[in-house]
């Protein structure tokens, strides 16, 4: 492997559709101050938004593209390839490819990965950070590898964040240091609460996610795997430091308003919740307390999304353990009839306005 092409952290960002958030997510990268190099790789997935031309766009601003031996600007058979440091910052490289079809629709979501191995094969470790979130500290890559190098049992390195709606300026207070979301500690925390730990956050070890977790199967979120395995494989370690941004907006991966997308989305973390119980845990009282959790927590949106399978599926898996449900189904169906019935409230602008009203007041609480 060329040399030029060594570095100690790599960053991944996937991207589709985030032509009003890429720059945030650009400049985070390019902030990164570190005594060792680091290249962050973003792949656009064909982006009809005009994200690709934001791309190249500050790919010919900000990128040392004029760099003779080293960078260049190369048009490849499946997109347009940007390839240098930045100007401003001779640690920060940059690898942008602008793919020419949607390799996500056209079921070729594997070879995103590969078009990065160039760059990344070498690298001690990896951080993730989509085209949505973004990096707010300069220090973070510096003081996550500081604490890995420190502590070779550490396989996972996660900080604390806040979170942003879209592109309305104002930001959460820190999630686990003020608002005090649940911080798994343990390999069976993360499995039942199954809660958000910011993935834009993480630093991991390459060769802990090479044994194995880079082949696993797709699934409706494969971070909450990835994050079971390094609890399960190694020590997870948080700091508290606040380094990125979360960017909620409407229809992204965890954030549905489509009733059955939602739905597909939840079963889809109850499926990798059974069988990482059946991986990593040899006890049959797990594997029973999560069915029972799981049927009862995702019960409405069974009944929202008309997934009258899993339905079923839960009242036989009651009955077979001893426990008669039928008067929980019904008390749910007659709830999600209530609240489908009174649905088109919530559409008026009249409520609209009442929750624009009191915006002020939830930012004021927060």
């Amino acid at each position: 492997m060329d040399e030029r092409y060594t570095y100690l952290v790599a960053t991944r960002c996937f991207t589709y559709n985030h032509a009003p958030y890429i720059k945030d997510t650009l400049q985070g990268f390019a902030i990164q101050q570190t005594t060792f190099p680091v290249v962050s790789v973003i792949i656009d997935d064909a982006s009809p938004d005009g994200e690709q031309d934001i791309l190249r766009s500050w790919a010919k601003q900000n990128l040392a593209l004029d760099e003779e031996g080293f960078a260049y600007d190369r048009a490849m058979d499946y997109g347009e390839l940007f390839f240098a440091r930045h100007k401003d910052n001779s640690n920060a490289h940059f690898a942008i490819l602008l793919l020419k079809e949607n390799h996500t629709q056209h079921g070729k979501s594997g070879l995103r990965y590969s078009y990065s191995l160039p760059w990344i094969a070498n690298a001690t470790y990896f951080a993730l950070c989509e085209g949505d979130d973004y990096w707010i500290d300069p220090l973070k890559l510096q003081k996550q590898v500081d604490h890995m190098q420190q502590h070779p049992e550490c396989g996972l390195c996660i900080t604390d964040f806040k979170y942003q709606h879209g592109t309305d300026p104002s930001l959460s207070r820190a999630a686990f240091g003020e608002m005090k979301e649940f911080r798994p500690a343990t390999l069976r925390d993360h499995l039942f609460n199954a809660g958000y730990i910011g993935p834009m956050t993480w630093v991991f070890r390459q060769d802990l996610y090479n044994q194995g977790l880079a082949n696993a199967k797709p699934r409706s979120d494969g971070t909450f795997a990835m994050a079971l395995d390094f609890f399960a494989l190694s020590e997870v370690h948080y700091l508290d430091d606040v380094t990125a941004v979360y960017r909620g907006h409407e229809n992204s991966a965890s954030n549905q308003s489509n009733y059955k997308v939602n739905f597909k989305y939840c079963k889809g973390i109850f499926s990798t919740q059974l069988e990482y119980a059946e991986k990593y845990c040899n006890d049959n009282s797990t594997l029973t307390l999560l069915k029972v959790q799981g049927y009862t927590t995702y019960m409405m949106d069974a009944i929202e999304a008309e997934d009258e399978e899993f339905i079923q599926e839960a009242s036989d898996y009651f009955k077979s353990i001893g426990m008669e449900m039928s008067w929980f189904i019904k008390k749910c169906r007659r709830y999600v009839d209530y609240r489908k019935k009174y649905e088109h409230l919530y559409s008026t602008k009249a409520y609209q306005l009442g929750k624009q009203l009191l915006k002020p007041f939830k930012l004021i609480r927060h």
